[in-house]
């Protein structure tokens, strides 16, 4: 498996915050020195954030999906963290209300939160 090359990313020329995750979990999978490559492995994206139609998301809001829970976490215990979330944002996006009231949250609870936005 290699890596998208960067091209197919760029949309309309600029990064677009999809562009952007996904640089970061190909950094995780195929950048990141040997050492720390099986630990970076454990990023995974979350699935909200996508337009659906109504019926599709009834279904995934009755699975369980929740408003708010950031892109991508990192499923590694560093430390006193037990895990890293990272939300993206394209520049000058701001978290929602649930996204804030999530990360605080997490933050009393030992998880790492990071808000990282895409170059302009």
């Amino acid at each position: 498996m290699t890596a998208p090359n960067e091209a197919t990313l760029i949309v309309e020329g600029y990064w677009m915050e999809h562009g952007h995750q996904v640089r970061v979990v190909n950094w995780c999978d195929f950048e990141t020195p040997a050492a720390f490559r099986l630990k970076a492995k454990q990023i995974y994206a979350n699935s909200n954030g996508y337009h659906r139609s109504p019926a599709v998301a009834a279904k995934l809001k009755a699975d369980g999906v929740r408003k708010g829970i950031p892109d991508l976490h990192l499923a590694v215990a560093t430390g006193r963290d037990h895990g890293l979330y990272i939300e993206m944002k394209n520049p000058g996006g701001r978290p929602s209300a649930e996204q804030s009231s999530w990360s605080a949250w997490r933050s009393c609870r030992i998880w790492r939160n990071a808000q990282c936005s895409t170059p302009s």
